[in-house]
């Protein structure tokens, strides 16, 4: 009974592992004003799995449940020009997308680079992506710190 349990735990342990994260924004027109239903996409450039929303009526969108990787988010609204940006979502950090749409005909939209302190406005928290390398290159007592 005992292993059994233990292997409910390590499973669950497993399981809440899996980290997914959310991409969020607000869309809004050249004068400022929330458009309401845009159509909304975010296209892993990873794996090619495309997750689509429609936005709410106070301009605001929310994709849920995103796996971490490089994405391009795409907005588009009647009457308005299409809206693209890629972001790299990381893990534990949600990105947060929002979009100034012009009239007319498509017109390129400014990158933004990415926030390399992994610092959120959501959660008010801190956090960064630690390499394998850099695990390994941390000093030991039992490793030697000379080559």
């Amino acid at each position: 009974m005992a292993f059994l349990l233990g292997l409910l735990v390590t499973a669950l342990l497993i399981w809440a592992q899996a980290e997914t994260v959310r991409i969020a924004g607000t869309v809004r027109n050249a004068s400022g004003a929330a458009v309401p239903k845009a159509a909304i996409s975010a296209k892993n450039l990873d794996t090619g799995t495309i997750r689509s929303t429609e936005g709410t009526g106070e301009g605001t969108y929310l994709i849920p449940n995103v796996t971490p990787g490089n994405y391009e988010v795409t907005i588009t609204a009647q009457g308005l020009s299409a809206f693209k940006q890629r972001v790299t979502v990381a893990a534990g950090s949600p990105a947060t997308v929002d979009a100034k749409m012009g009239a007319g005909a498509a017109t390129p939209a400014a990158a933004v680079a990415e926030n390399s302190l992994g610092a959120t406005r959501e959660t008010q928290s801190l956090s960064t992506v630690v390499t394998t390398g850099q695990v390994t290159e941390l000093p030991s007592l039992t490793r030697s710190v000379m080559p």
